[in-house]
């Protein structure tokens, strides 16, 4: 906060001062800990409704179950009763055919051929009555193995979803104490004098605007702004994008002008959009190329439009043929981006194939000097990915790319080493980190973002090691789509750039939120 803000009266009223800043801790404190609670305890309860329902499925499921196999065990035993009937008929026809050439000569005998006749017949229905019942009951039978058969692989992915959704209930209850000893540990560090309201002033305010509905939106021709090409003017109150094989340049309304983005024949795509202050132009990055775009008002109109698209020929790529480094069996390493200050004017730095950094002068366009990945401490497997230097250009911020995921952001100071100050981890059993910016009206502070969108609030100094947790309530995207950030209109709003809708219909958008004074 500012020091000469008015929040104080003078030195006569500092005892009352001291009292006023014990009552905000304390509130505070509630308030805080009632925001790091409530979305975790959403979720918790979320997914036990899920699982209390799973399992009253799995019950009804088991119960069925139980009831076909007594159906089937009554079926066998019908079916054993009937073979025994089976046997006594055939018993009893032999016994019949034994006594039969006894009748001509045996006159006291008491069986005449009709009666014979009579009991072959019965026993002739009897027999195929018995093979009825014994087919059908087979038939039942083989229906109720099937039956059972797809209860039993129902019963399986029901239990193979409970497990899944009791392992979610784990990660939820880490993650819920994860941020209650992060938010815990914020305020004792500052409940005790009183500063947690002033320390965390930057954090407030950025959550109360993404805690309430922007004030506008654009909707974009494709989910492309996922992947964060795109960067403002606030001098032109304008946003250049890359968006479906073009440069699309808009206002805070709509689109006012377009050009083609790349080489597709060459594949020489955009990697990298940013505005440089200092040259009052947007440097755009390709694969193999470094471009300057420059706007311009239309007389007429009067509306920005694209003014000079510039190569700059003396930057280029480097054959990888006089490297160690191989990758991908690739003959050239590709740009990925670039960064500048308005407190270091006439100098950029570039990154090149996610494994070595140069500073290059923007008067001359020729590398002062370059730090490898060796020369920073990183493994051959690591990769130096988005670099930012800070406002006042005294220090780099570098995504350090582990393990397929971004693990780690590296601070390090601008000097001849690149001197490490220090290293900003994920969160403890969290989610690895996606992107971060600078929070301009912060005392060297930095928004981090995880590939979740969960936000933090993190310092520069090297002594805190807090990650103050940001709620994002009125932030919708579709879930693993990541949120791009940028501060816009002299930092009173934060333009959002996401991706609603579902995995089969997808919309970027750009979304205006205004940041409470």
């Amino acid at each position: 906060m500012d020091s000469n803000g008015g929040h104080y009266s003078g030195i006569s009223s500092r005892s009352s001062r001291k009292r006023r800043s014990s009552r905000q801790s304390n509130s505070s404190s509630d308030r805080r800990g009632f925001r790091a609670d409530s979305r975790s305890e959403f979720d918790s309860q979320r997914l036990e409704e899920n699982f209390n329902r799973m399992r009253a499925e799995f019950q009804a499921i088991k119960a069925e179950n139980q009831d076909l196999k007594s159906k089937v065990r009554n079926l066998q035993e019908e079916q054993g009763r009937l073979r025994s009937q089976n046997r006594e008929l055939e018993s009893r026809i032999c016994q019949v055919e034994q006594r039969s050439p006894s009748t001509n000569s045996d006159a006291s005998h008491s069986i005449t051929i009709p009666d014979l006749d009579q009991l072959a017949k019965d026993f002739d229905e009897r027999c195929y009555l018995v093979e009825s019942n014994n087919k059908e009951c087979i038939e039942r039978i083989d229906s109720c193995q099937q039956n059972f058969a797809k209860i039993s692989h129902k019963t399986e992915t029901i239990e193979s979803q409970l497990a899944t959704i009791q392992q979610r209930l784990v990660n939820v209850e880490v993650q819920d104490k994860e941020m209650q000893e992060n938010e815990t540990t914020v305020i004792q560090q500052y409940a005790a004098n009183g500063e947690y309201e002033e320390s965390n002033e930057d954090a407030i305010r950025i959550e109360k605007a993404l805690c309430t509905p922007c004030e506008k939106q654009i909707e974009l021709p494709t989910d492309e702004i996922q992947y964060g090409v795109f960067d403002v003017c606030d001098k032109y109150n304008v946003i250049l994008l890359k968006d479906d094989k073009k440069l699309r340049l808009f206002d805070h309304e709509k689109q006012i002008d377009e050009r083609p983005w790349g080489e597709p024949q060459h594949n020489n795509f955009a990697t990298c959009i940013h505005w440089c202050s200092f040259m009052d132009c947007f440097l755009v990055l390709y694969r193999y190329r470094l471009y300057t775009l420059s706007l311009e008002i239309d007389q007429q109109t009067p509306q920005v439009k694209f003014g000079d698209f510039i190569y700059i020929k003396s930057i280029h790529v480097y054959s990888l043929k006089y490297d160690v480094t191989q990758r991908c069996s690739k003959a050239a390493e590709f740009f990925r981006f670039i960064t500048t200050s308005p407190g270091l004017p006439d100098y950029l730095f570039l990154n090149r194939g996610y494994r070595r950094i140069e500073l290059i002068n923007t008067n001359s366009w020729m590398m002062k000097r370059g730090w490898s990945k060796v020369d920073l401490d990183y493994e051959e497997n690591d990769e130096i990915r988005l670099i930012t230097l800070n406002l006042a250009g005294t220090y780099l911020a570098m995504n350090i790319r582990c393990n397929d995921r971004v693990e780690f952001v590296d601070l390090r100071k601008y000097d001849d080493q690149l001197t490490l100050m220090k290293r900003i981890p994920k969160a403890n059993n969290s989610f690895p980190l996606d992107h971060r910016m600078q929070i301009p009206f912060g005392r060297e502070t930095w928004l981090v973002i995880n590939d979740k969108n969960q936000c933090y609030k993190i310092s520069a100094d090297p002594n805190d090691k807090s990650m103050v947790p940001i709620r994002t309530d009125e932030v919708q995207a579709i879930e693993n789509v990541s949120i791009r950030m940028r501060f816009v209109c002299n930092n009173t709003y934060l333009l959002v750039g996401a991706v609603t809708g579902n995995s089969k219909q997808k919309q970027g958008v750009l979304k205006f939120y205004k940041i409470p004074a």
